[in-house]
């Protein structure tokens, strides 16, 4: 499968979340995507719009159905259930059990005219800081890992070979 074939498949299927998608499918789209981005990245720096950036915004929104539906055929294809997605569910998680367990010393970290004399060092904000998002983090890591390593997984489901009628006698 060429690169051309591939963009071409996944936009014909742009919302179909049933099949699969094959690993050089997937891998050539997710070039794409990461190239179409650069190029609207640098439209976007070209024409001085680095804060809004609305030419990467526009091309994210307008490729995100097609990669997820490109990324669930793709787990289907390596035998893993669309319900696996859900895991990136688990960094958000992650992200506000930290901040939220560490929520009364963070607020140290924001300057109060009044107490200057509770000043936090240095390696106090970095434990705290670490506290509240080392657990998202590693979260997102390990997610991301999973789902690296899925992707470069063979694919289970066997195509059939098509059914001829035959006459037995």
């Amino acid at each position: 499968m060429q690169f051309l074939d591939a963009v071409k498949i996944v936009f014909r299927k742009y919302a179909n979340f049933r099949g699969v998608a094959t690993r050089p499918e997937y891998w050539w789209f997710t070039l794409f995507v990461f190239l179409v981005g650069l190029i609207g990245g640098a439209f976007d720096i070209a024409i001085r719009q680095t804060d809004n950036a609305p030419v990467q915004t526009i091309i994210s929104v307008a490729l995100f159905l097609p990669q997820l539906t490109v990324m669930v055929r793709r787990n289907r294809d390596a035998g893993f259930s669309a319900w696996w997605l859900f895991l990136w569910v688990l960094p958000v998680v992650a992200f506000f059990y930290g901040l939220a367990s560490n929520v009364q010393t963070l607020t140290q970290l924001l300057p109060d005219p009044a107490h200057y004399d509770r000043v936090l060092t240095d390696t106090k904000v970095i434990e705290v800081l670490a506290a509240t998002f080392l657990p998202g983090l590693i979260a997102l890591f390990v997610v991301a890992m999973f789902f690296f390593v899925v992707s470069l997984l063979p694919s289970k489901v066997k195509p059939q070979a098509p059914t001829v009628a035959t006459i037995d006698y």
